[in-house]
């Protein structure tokens, strides 16, 4: 018989650790990857729990120590979380196509969820912080994890702007950030975006990407030696994982090396165009590579080897042609060309068909756009030479 008072007085003191992304840097592919591990509470993939509070008819009720608060509450949260537990629904992530021969999925049951959140939070007030410990508890359970293991909870808040949030409820709490090689992390943002977002097409949108690369991360270096910055390019480096693991206050397990949800192996998001590849390690280099030398050309690469040359270094990255200081007055001039992605907002059929169409707003919102842009760079520039920001 399951004893859900003591695994909720061990479970109330366990430490906290949240995952952050700055862009498409890997978040999930690493969440997959501590999916298995026997000491980690985890769940199937980003948890936007805070979202969920504030909009839940029952939370905003009041009456926290009502009994039957806690059902409906555990049902809402079902209903709006119904594609995390039963993952054939979760068709974007491809969860429906888990497992070696691709044919398997979640299947957590509802019923079960439910009862153990109930149990769970028996004698308990029904707040934010309680409510979210009982449904990682209860994703163990329902999967039949031993519980008795767990020294560390794992929750993917996903965006930097979540994590005030979740700090007022664990203030003690770690952060990891995943991280990419921002020119990657830019080309990857904007070409996967715009296949499938049509948003991504505001001339606002790569901007936007750049700026998550670099100055989201720099807003959590606050939180000092509680604060992990992981690179997507280290998820297949077992003495990086060991690291982690030991960081987190965990054991290092082999399971870390492979990408799984609930124990079964992923093969990755829609945005991945993962090949159909057997081996592990080839599938993860295959789509991992997204060509951002080539697809920035030169002049861009130039530019950002030069303003980004202190991030570049401080995260171990290749830094290439552009980089030395003595290039200092050609990138100030190269930062006023338009960029691989702002050179069609300059050609005929962008003017031409915006005015036959009379939408001289769409042409004047583009190059208000490509000057913020400018205005960024030269941000990121003096940021290199006159401070000591990275």
């Amino acid at each position: 018989m399951t004893d859900y008072a003591a695994i909720w007085k061990k479970a109330e003191t366990l430490p906290w650790c949240i995952l952050v992304c700055t862009g498409r840097t890997g978040a999930d592919a690493f969440q997959s990857q501590l999916d298995s591990h026997p000491e980690i509470f985890g769940f199937n993939g980003p948890l936007f729990f805070y979202d969920f509070w504030k909009r839940s008819e029952c939370a905003q009720h009041g009456g926290t120590t009502l009994e039957s608060l806690k059902a409906d509450i555990a049902d809402e949260f079902i209903g709006s979380h119904i594609h995390r537990l039963k993952s054939r629904y979760d068709l974007i992530e491809r969860k429906n196509e888990l497992g070696e021969n691709r044919d398997q999925s979640i299947d957590i049951d509802t019923t079960v969820f439910k009862r153990h959140i109930v149990k769970l939070l028996d004698g308990q007030p029904v707040t934010c912080r309680n409510f979210l410990i009982s449904i990682y508890l209860a994703y163990a359970l329902s999967l039949d994890q031993d519980v008795s293991k767990k020294k560390v909870f794992f929750h993917h808040v996903h965006h930097v702007r979540k994590v005030d949030a979740f700090m007022e409820d664990f203030p003690a709490s770690k952060v990891i950030s995943m991280t990419r090689d921002p020119r990657a992390a830019y080309v990857s943002g904007v070409d996967n975006w715009r296949r499938f977002n049509p948003a991504a097409e505001n001339p606002n949108f790569p901007k936007y990407i750049l700026w998550r690369a670099i100055d989201e991360f720099n807003s959590l270096m606050k939180y000092g030696d509680r604060f992990y910055a992981m690179r997507l390019e280290d998820l297949s480096n077992e003495n990086v994982l060991n690291s982690v693991c030991k960081w987190l206050g965990v054991g290092f397990d082999p399971c870390v090396m492979k990408s799984t949800w609930a124990g079964m192996r992923w093969w990755g998001d829609k945005l991945s165009n993962a090949p159909d590849i057997t081996d592990e390690k080839e599938f993860v280099k295959q789509i991992r590579k997204n060509k951002w030398k080539q697809r920035l050309g030169f002049l861009d690469n130039f530019v950002f080897n030069n303003i980004l040359f202190k991030r570049l270094n401080h995260l171990s990255y290749e830094v290439g042609r552009g980089g030395n200081s003595a290039f200092f007055p050609i990138v100030f001039l190269l930062i006023l060309l338009p960029t691989v992605y702002e050179r069609k907002l300059f050609s005929f059929s962008f003017i031409f068909g915006s005015l036959y169409k009379g939408n001289i707003r769409r042409i004047v919102a583009a190059y208000y756009h490509v000057l913020r842009r400018i205005f960024y760079s030269y941000k990121l520039f003096f940021r290199r030479y006159f401070k000591h920001e990275i």
